[in-house]
């Protein structure tokens, strides 16, 4: 009885101690995590892509480029070289055995495209053709860039917000959607932009890191509207090196067609 006695009275004495030096504990909670991503965030996350969109002034690459069009496939090797200010863009594609398919050039707004197996020079301005009988969608000048650089290139806007804690979603002044980024969660590097008027997505992956310049050496763009998509696969990128004048020269062979690229999209049916 009198040990019965003392295990109660050692139990009371516990319970006493705990109540004195623990007063105010109180059962843990687990703080929910966030569901979008507040304006501070956003904010810092635009700074970091406007800061890329800074950083290169010129760029030399190589890789591979495929093209699906619903039907068919098809893969060649690709040459980029690019001045962005002011801007102009040099693209050569050729077979894999290396025989000459497409010569590009891109200056400001105005693009030729030498078709070496149709034997025509396309010309026009980027404003007011459709491209998408080499590339998806209406691309600008801008996004050209931004695909051929591996990083996006945001459009002007108005505010943002977040639907997302991998969203950011860019709105103008009449809450229209400019354009809407995914993140990586894992970094906040940029997945995917999309831009919902020209019904086109970019998607970043296998991004490096040059000296502080991050750039995805697999970008793929897709026009679901029109059903194509390319990718672009990045062997070696070189950035802020300068590229010589004769780079962005085109021999256009005398017997070729030269043709508008508006004339032929409005023949389309």
């Amino acid at each position: 009885m009198n040990l019965l006695n003392r295990k109660h009275g050692m139990a009371g004495l516990i319970l006493g101690l705990a109540l004195i030096l623990f007063p105010r504990c109180v059962p843990l909670t687990v703080k929910p995590l966030p569901t979008v991503l507040d304006q501070k965030s956003i904010s810092e996350i635009v700074a970091v892509l406007k800061a890329q969109e800074g950083r290169v002034f010129s760029l030399f690459g190589t890789g591979s480029l495929m093209v699906e069009d619903g039907e068919s496939e098809t893969e060649s090797n690709i040459l980029i070289a690019g001045i962005r200010d002011p801007l102009r863009i040099k693209i050569e594609i050729t077979h894999p055995w290396g025989r000459p398919l497409f010569d590009i050039l891109i200056q400001e707004s105005r693009i030729n495209i030498i078709s070496y197996m149709e034997k025509r020079i396309y010309n026009d301005s980027l404003r007011g053709s459709s491209l998408s009988r080499f590339f998806p969608g209406r691309l600008t000048s801008a996004q050209m860039w931004s695909l051929l650089r591996g990083y996006p290139n945001l459009k002007a806007y108005d505010h943002a917000i977040s639907l997302r804690v991998d969203n950011i979603t860019f709105l103008s002044r009449v809450e229209e959607v400019v354009q809407a980024i995914e993140l990586y969660r894992e970094d906040n590097l940029p997945r995917s932009l999309s831009f919902p008027g020209q019904g086109i997505e970019a998607t970043y992956s296998d991004y490096e890191d040059q000296d502080g310049i991050f750039y995805a050496k697999t970008t793929k763009l897709d026009d679901s509207e029109n059903d194509i998509m390319v990718e672009l696969n990045l062997k070696q990128m070189i950035f802020n090196e300068p590229i010589k004048e004769a780079v962005f020269e085109q021999k256009l062979p005398p017997d070729f067609e030269m043709v508008r690229l508006k004339g032929i999209e409005e023949k389309r049916p």
